[in-house]
């Protein structure tokens, strides 16, 4: 991510309600247009949209790009109450880094559960929204999606080096991502790992990944139909990765159908969750975030 070291960005600590402090990075602060928040997947964190805000605030039409690490994930205070971990309180997290960084309205980027963060949004807080790009989610969860999750996320193995980082990752995904190139594992790597003693160790609180491990699957899971409704009303990017196990073809039609503002596209050749920044993917997001600005 040499682009990262030589881009202009600011980092913040912002302290919550309940007093733990979380963190964003913001790109192109003197930027006057709407702010881009981009938000994270369960267990990832700012580095997953580096490339995607570099590529924003550096671009003919440039964005501000505000990039949150959810509660308990990068460099955002670990909660000591599991129960936390919830997308209506990192929601309220969401908010309070709006209001701190004076923030009154903007569109919104969320990748898996920052999606359903949006889902949640768009009925308590419309007026902060623009337009919404969600990044391989829906209202209904595959459950073949979330075992795969569960199951990555409670493997036993695990890199042992930063050299193994790139191999381990492509093993464990490349059936998804069958066409990424060596620097895109790389990129991976260090987004999802932080360095301890020399060694990567995965960049969130356990307890994030025991709420999924802990689930009961024998059940229907709930959708979140009633809360799309409220979504329905912005203008809306679907992107669906070609091969994601979480996000199926038929509830994209049924998204569509129910909003006349919707449109999907396929990153093809790519799973869960996609990479926003791999053309021709990054140039339908810019084009549709920059629309009407």
């Amino acid at each position: 991510m040499s682009e990262m070291m030589a881009a202009n960005f600011m980092d913040h600590r912002i302290q919550v309600q309940d007093g733990l402090h979380i963190f964003a990075r913001e790109w192109g602060e003197d930027v006057k247009t709407v702010p881009i928040i981009c938000l994270p997947g369960l267990t990832r964190n700012h580095r997953d949209f580096t490339r995607l805000a570099h590529l924003f605030s550096q671009g003919p039409q440039p964005r501000r790009v505000i990039c949150i690490d959810l509660r308990g994930r990068g460099n955002s205070d670990r909660d000591p109450e599991p129960s936390h971990y919830n997308i209506f309180t990192e929601m309220a997290d969401v908010m309070a880094v709006m209001d701190f960084l004076q923030i009154s309205r903007a569109d919104f980027i969320g990748t898996s559960r920052g999606g359903l963060i949006m889902h949640i949004m768009a009925g308590t807080h419309a007026e902060r929204i623009r337009r919404v790009v969600l990044n391989d989610i829906g209202p209904v969860l595959e459950k073949q999606g979330l075992l795969q999750i569960r199951d990555y996320l409670n493997r036993a193995d695990g890199p042992q080096s930063w050299e193994e980082c790139p191999g381990y990752l492509q093993a464990v995904h490349g059936h998804a991502f069958p066409h990424l190139p060596l620097s895109e594992w790389q990129d991976m790597a260090m987004a999802l790992y932080r360095d301890e003693h020399g060694k990567p160790v995965a960049d969130y609180d356990p307890a994030i990944a025991a709420q999924i491990a802990n689930m009961d699957f024998s059940q229907p899971l709930p959708d979140l139909w009633a809360q799309y409704q409220a979504l329905a009303q912005f203008p809306l990017l679907i992107v669906r990765g070609e091969n994601s196990a979480l996000l199926s073809e038929e509830c994209c039609q049924q998204m569509i159908s129910r909003s006349p503002l919707a449109h999907c596209i396929i990153a093809l050749a790519q799973g869960h969750a996609p990479l926003l920044h791999v053309q021709p993917v990054f140039q339908s997001v810019q084009h549709f975030l920059n629309a009407d600005l």
